[in-house]
């Protein structure tokens, strides 16, 4: 529920930051340990390279949208991701696992407020992508995720503008949700 909530007040947000960077940029959200992307701006955006995304399944700790959604869930929340992650074998040996690792992205994700995933994940190593979560009362939600081509953002300034701009959308998101789950309740008993 939170989700489409959410979604339909961060969809002319959305629209509105693609059509300003150019980039798609997708509202991910939770599912088990893994992300889902819920809804995206990709048929808006001249420099999509992924039709038809919703649905999509991503891995939480090798994306973006993951990193921000775990670095900013609840502390039981984050245990109880990293307890069904640890258990799958594969994913339990991976170098990301340990609690050094986790601890650095921690640190990494809270420092600057949004997560980035400069071509590591493995399936679209061409690709990067920051995400900032939307949460509410302390706790992720969902994440607000941009896509890029690796190469065609390749100077740090550019890719620290669109950072905040990322930022800055996700954090409009999560006011106008704070002051619409103000009203909502009052709306629902008239």
């Amino acid at each position: 529920r939170d989700t489409t909530q959410i979604a339909e007040l961060a969809w002319p947000l959305m629209r509105s930051l693609s059509k300003h960077v150019v980039w798609p940029c997708t509202l991910v959200a939770p599912e088990g340990c893994e992300m889902v992307v819920r809804y995206s701006t990709r048929a808006y955006s001249p420099l999509s390279f992924h039709p038809g995304m919703p649905g999509r399944k991503m891995p939480m700790l090798t994306t973006a949208a993951g990193r921000a959604y775990f670095a900013y869930a609840s502390d039981a929340t984050r245990a109880t991701l990293l307890s069904m992650l640890r258990s799958d074998a594969a994913a339990s040996s991976h170098p990301l696992m340990s609690d050094a690792a986790i601890e650095q992205l921690l640190r990494q994700v809270r420092g600057c407020g949004y997560a980035s995933n400069l071509g590591e994940w493995s399936v679209e190593p061409k690709f990067s992508a920051y995400a900032a979560p939307i949460s509410h009362q302390g706790e992720a939600i969902v994440c607000l995720n941009v896509v890029f081509l690796s190469s065609a953002l390749d100077n740090q300034p550019k890719r620290e503008e669109l950072a905040r701009q990322l930022l800055d959308t996700a954090q409009s998101i999560e006011r106008l949700y704070a002051e619409k789950l103000q009203q909502w309740p009052a709306l629902a008993l008239n």
